[in-house]
C-alpha cells in the first residue's frame, strides 16, 4: 500500500461542513476541483471552516490536494462529509452508491492553475497516491473512483469533465499502481498527456525513468526555494499592504473601539465580518446607515448593489492609475532578495 503523508487539519465539528456522522461504508471515492486558479489547501479549509457559521450554506471534503501536493485532511475518513449533494442524481450513482451519495463516499479536493482545472505535476501525481491509498484501504478498485459530475451532472472536476480520455486514462494509472505497478516505471512506460505534465517534464517524456526521477526531483528543489519566497513574502505581505492602504485612502485607521461604535449590529456569531466591513468602509465602499449599523442579515436593493459596483469600479481605478504596484513589486524582490542572500 502507498505511504501517504498527510496533514490533519479537522474541522471544527458543527452542523454545516462538520456533523460528525458516520459513514454508513465507503463505496466511492469522489475527485473535485476547488473552482478557484491558483487557489491553496488552507484557503480551502477556512473556506469549510467558515461555514461553522451558518451564513454560507453546507459544503465541506474529506482531503484537499495542494499545488505543491501537500495533503491536508479536514474530516476523518470515517464520517460523513458535504460534498456530492444535490437536489436530484444521475440515476448510476443511485443504483451504484445509495440515494444520498454524502453518505457513503469521500471526497477530495484538488487545486489547480487555472479555469480548465488543469493540475501541476505535483497534485496530479499526488493525487494518483491518495486514490490508491483510499480504494486499497476500503478494498475498492478504479471503478469505483467518480468524478463529482458523474453523480450530480455538476461541471467537476473540470479538467476531468472537459477531456474525458484524460479520466480514463488516470483511472488506468491508478489501477495499475493498486495492483503493484510501480508508478516510476509507469511513466517510463506510458505517457502522460503533455498538458498535464510541466514543461521540463514534458521535455523529458521519452527519457529514462531515472532521468525523469532527477527532473522531479530538480522542480521539487525549486519548490522548496519558491515556498521559502512565499513564506519571506507572507513577512513582507501585512506591512505592504498596511502602506498602500495609507496610499490610497484619505480614511485614517480605526481601532477595534472604533469599529464596535462603527458597526455595532454585527451579531456575535459573525465576527469574522467586522474585519471585513472595516476594511470595505476604509475604501469607501460600503458607508452603512450612519447610525452604527449595516443590517448584515437585510437583503440589499438593486440600486445599493448598483452604487457598491460603482464604489468597486472607482476603487480600482484609482489603483491602476498610480505606480504604487510597480513600485510594491521592487520593494519585495529587494527585500526577498537580500534575505535568500543571507
Amino acid at each position: 500500500m502507498v505511504r501517504m503523508d498527510i496533514e490533519q487539519r479537522l474541522l471544527t465539528i458543527n452542523p454545516y461542513s462538520r456533523p460528525a456522522t458516520l459513514l454508513r461504508s465507503v463505496k466511492g471515492i469522489v475527485v473535485h476541483w476547488i473552482a478557484t486558479p491558483k487557489g491553496i489547501a488552507r484557503g480551502v479549509y477556512n473556506y469549510f471552516e467558515a461555514r461553522k457559521s451558518g451564513t454560507n450554506g453546507y459544503g465541506s471534503a474529506h482531503f484537499c490536494i495542494d499545488l505543491d501536493g501537500k495533503i491536508i485532511q479536514m474530516l476523518p475518513d470515517h464520517e460523513m462529509a458535504y460534498h456530492v449533494g444535490a437536489k436530484k442524481y444521475i440515476p448510476n450513482a443511485i443504483q451504484r452508491l445509495s440515494s444520498y451519495p454524502n453518505n457513503c463516499t469521500l471526497g477530495i479536493e484538488c487545486c489547480h492553475l487555472n479555469w480548465d482545472g488543469e493540475m501541476t505535476p505535483f497534485t496530479y501525481n499526488k493525487l494518483i497516491d491518495l486514490c490508491v491509498f483510499l480504494l486499497g484501504k476500503y478494498g475498492l478498485d478504479e471503478n469505483d473512483l467518480w468524478l463529482h459530475s458523474e453523480i450530480t451532472g455538476k461541471n467537476c472536476h473540470r479538467w476531468f469533465v472537459n477531456n474525458p480520455n484524460e479520466w480514463v486514462q488516470f483511472k488506468q494509472i491508478v489501477g495499475r499502481v493498486l495492483r503493484g505497478d510501480n508508478l516510476a516505471n509507469y511513466y517510463k512506460n506510458h505517457s502522460i498527456n503533455s498538458n498535464v505534465l510541466s514543461p521540463i517534464q514534458q521535455n523529458n517524456q521519452s527519457n529514462s525513468s531515472r532521468e525523469i526521477g532527477n527532473t522531479i526531483t530538480q522542480e521539487l528543489q525549486n519548490k522548496e526555494q519558491s515556498n521559502e519566497q512565499v513564506k519571506l513574502i507572507e513577512k513582507v505581505e501585512p506591512i505592504v499592504i498596511e502602506n498602500k492602504l495609507e496610499q490610497i485612502t484619505t480614511e485614517s485607521k480605526i481601532d477595534n473601539q472604533e469599529k464596535e461604535k462603527l458597526f455595532n449590529d454585527i451579531p456575535e456569531q459573525m465576527p469574522f465580518l467586522l474585519d471585513a466591513a472595516t476594511r470595505l468602509y476604509n475604501h469607501k465602499i460600503i458607508v452603512g446607515d450612519g447610525k452604527g449599523n449595516i443590517m448584515p442579515n437585510s437583503t440589499i436593493t438593486r440600486a445599493e448593489l448598483i452604487l457598491i459596483i460603482d464604489r468597486l469600479f472607482r476603487h480600482f481605478e484609482l489603483k491602476q492609475s498610480t505606480k504604487q504596484n510597480e513600485q510594491l513589486i521592487t520593494k519585495i524582490i529587494k527585500v526577498l532578495n537580500e534575505e535568500l542572500r543571507e
